[in-house]
């Protein structure tokens, strides 16, 4: 959902909450079955983003259907309309305070 389907990533390794090695070896993965490619960010110093490529939408495209109904059946449909409510609160409460470090994430109600 990234501008350009891409970002950089040192700022993807902390959307993640883990470490920019860790996620340099997912991107390695993902680069060989086609679905990223590595740039340079000639406009933000010697920082390398991750852009999405093609095949990769294809392949997000492809798996959201299963993973929207697997979220649906193992999260929306165990709980009460009162549980959801409260899992939206906690779960802006959470995005509010992990989003605090990046500036302009949550410009916008309902951002976060």
């Amino acid at each position: 959902m990234a501008p350009g389907r891409a970002l950089v990533l040192s700022d993807l390794a902390w959307q993640a909450q883990g470490s920019l090695s860790r996620l340099s070896h997912a991107i390695t993965r993902l680069e060989r079955a086609g679905w990223v490619e590595r740039r340079a960010c000639n406009d933000k110093g010697r920082r390398v983003e991750a852009r999405l490529t093609d095949a990769g939408m294809a392949k997000v495209e492809a798996a959201a259907p299963g993973h929207v109904r697997e979220a649906r059946r193992l999260v929306v449909d165990v709980l009460t309309p009162e549980q959801l409510a409260a899992l939206g609160e906690a779960a802006r409460a959470i995005t509010a305070v992990t989003m605090a470090g990046d500036p302009g994430a949550c410009e916008e109600p309902g951002d976060c």
